[in-house]
């Protein structure tokens, strides 16, 4: 009896001084980053915020300030702006008088022996913002009505050839010349999305009672 006793006593002796069995750490879980949008996310996202202007959509400008082959040379800048509004949707337009920019690409005055002058000025773009632009292509002055257009023609058939369409020239007497707000047309060169947030609404038609 008294072995069984003084070993048990051992017994729980050994248990005290055995060391206590540390806790695991607990490990945080790394945060989940969130997943990156897909690329047909971010097009779809494109998509609700631009509206597509198509290539090749004729538009209607006019010409500001007097261009000659007296006092324009090869480069000089000319201000033109959209002569009507632009539809794009039935709610979206490029409103009228939005400014681009036509460039002269050729410019000789008129010699001795009645050498004509001669002018050709190619449209660049319309700029809906210094970010924003829509390049233009197939230049061309709207005809005069009650002048002889036989310059005209003669400069249209030169810039097809010089310029690949995209220029135009006039010729009076002894210069050429384009006069202040003479109406051209043109076409646009690419495709382009615009941003729905810099386009105008198109003001409803007013209502007429019966």
């Amino acid at each position: 009896m008294t072995s069984i006793i003084a070993y048990a006593a051992m017994a729980f002796a050994q248990s005290l001084a055995a060391p206590a069995v540390q806790a695991a750490p607990t490990v945080q879980a790394a945060p989940i980053a969130p997943a990156a949008p897909s690329v047909e996310t971010t097009l779809a996202e494109v998509a609700k915020s631009t509206l597509r202007l198509p290539a090749m959509t004729p538009v209607r400008l006019r010409v500001i300030g007097e261009v000659s082959s007296k006092t324009h040379v090869k480069g000089d800048k000319v201000e033109i702006v959209l002569a009507e509004p632009l539809r794009l949707s039935d709610t979206l337009q490029i409103p009228a008088g939005t400014h681009g920019v036509a460039e002269v690409v050729h410019a000789a005055k008129g010699g001795m022996g009645g050498k004509a002058g001669e002018l050709l000025v190619a449209a660049r773009s319309l700029d809906l913002s210094p970010d924003v632009h829509i390049p233009l292509r197939s230049f061309r002055l709207a005809p005069v009505s009650g002048k002889n257009n036989e310059g005209l023609a003669m400069g249209l058939s030169i810039a097809g050839g010089v310029a690949g369409g995209i220029a135009a020239m006039v010729m009076t007497g002894g210069s050429a010349r384009i006069a202040d707000r003479s109406e051209a047309f043109a076409k646009t060169a690419a495709d382009v999305d615009l941003p729905i947030a810099q386009l105008h609404a198109i003001p409803a038609s007013p209502f007429v009672a019966n």
